[in-house]
């Protein structure tokens, strides 16, 4: 069974007040279609991790998803570095990928 991690990241990124009352919706759809497999949300809006922790959790899978909106495209690029350093498979989805993939595909991960 593949382990998957879908992470929804923060990281010196202002939080508007909306998005801490509702939950990741995206990663939620996608964790449902993943259901043969083994997939856990991190939250890093809500769940309070340090370095170490996160790295902990990404060298445990196979499989890295995450999602980005542009004010945390440098942060999710940084979790894709350290995923690839683990060998895991990572994927980029969310508004940011799906707006300028060429800018995605572009950089050094």
């Amino acid at each position: 069974m593949t382990k998957i991690l879908l992470i929804n990241p923060a990281k010196d990124v202002p939080l508007l007040d909306w998005a801490m009352r509702y939950p990741p919706l995206g990663l939620m759809s996608v964790a449902a279609l993943l259901a043969d497999h083994e997939v856990e949300i991190l939250d890093l809006k809500v769940d309070q991790l340090s370095e170490e922790e996160i790295r902990k959790k990404i060298s445990s899978v196979d499989i890295v998803g995450i999602t980005v909106l542009t004010p945390s495209v440098d942060y999710a690029l940084e979790l894709c570095r350290l995923a690839k350093q683990h060998n895991c498979v990572t994927v980029l989805g969310g508004v940011h990928p799906s707006m300028d993939p060429q800018l995605i595909n572009n950089q050094e991960v």
